[in-house]
């Protein structure tokens, strides 16, 4: 069977949950998936100056699939 590789963007606020119980979800399915976590959103812009990272970027178009929860809008 064919391993595949999905990268995960927890966003912020309730996002991290969520994501938390899509992977439990589709880990439950038996299909074998490594997770590739990744960063995204107003956190990551306070943290790396950037909403939406090079590195995060790269893994989505590597991977071609990723899941992403919610994430706060940058206000102005």
């Amino acid at each position: 069977m064919k391993k595949h590789v999905i990268t995960m963007l927890p966003g912020e606020g309730t996002g991290p949950e969520i994501c938390e119980a899509v992977r439990r979800v589709i880990d439950a399915s038996g299909v074998d998936i490594t997770w590739e976590y990744e960063e995204i959103g107003l956190d990551c812009l306070k943290e790396h100056g950037t909403l939406l990272p090079e590195k995060t970027i790269k893994s989505i178009a590597k991977n071609k699939i990723a899941i992403k929860g919610p994430t706060t809008t940058p206000v102005g």
